[in-house]
């Protein structure tokens, strides 16, 4: 199917298609056409996501025939968390295997300048000069500014009080 004919088929405009290419919605394969590269959407792909939205908008009432603003905000609510599921769904799929760990700045051994200025409350420039006086110890990273230990941040720290 092409972009004209999903979009005719959704009963959306050509945009709105783009946008759910953009959303990971739709795939979109090309094809060489006369003169440029033509857009195709694979036809079951295209129909699984109208019978998708079709299910949406049954199960949201309309704000006019609502019984209630509570039965609305409630459907609107079920909708909004299955999104949130499938959108950290696709993003542990895009990592793949070796998910990479997030760790609490908290639990970090070495931080960056702005981590060390979150957990400490004091402004970079302020670091950034204990650091250029030597009375905060940090090392120059290749590419990233400075890397500081935890446990000079902390000394740094209990001197200030």
């Amino acid at each position: 199917m092409t972009k004209a004919e999903v979009a005719e088929f959704l009963g959306v405009s050509k945009r709105a298609v783009e946008r759910y290419v953009q959303e990971g919605k739709l795939n979109i394969h090309y094809k060489k056409g006369r003169t440029n590269r033509v857009a195709i959407f694979d036809e079951t792909e295209v129909r699984a996501l109208k019978a998708e939205r079709e299910v949406i908008e049954q199960r949201t009432p309309s704000v006019k025939s609502s019984a209630s603003s509570a039965s609305y905000q409630k459907a609107l609510t079920e909708i909004v968390e299955r999104v949130a599921v499938r959108v950290a769904r696709a993003i542990l799929e895009e990592q793949g295997p070796e998910r990479r760990q997030i760790v609490p700045i908290e639990a970090k051994l070495t931080l960056n300048l702005k981590e060390a200025a979150n957990l400490s409350g004091l402004s970079i420039e302020f670091l950034t000069e204990a650091i250029n006086s030597k009375k905060l110890k940090a090392a120059q990273g290749r590419s990233q500014g400075w890397n500081i230990k935890r446990a000079d941040l902390d000394d740094f720290v209990k001197k200030l009080q």
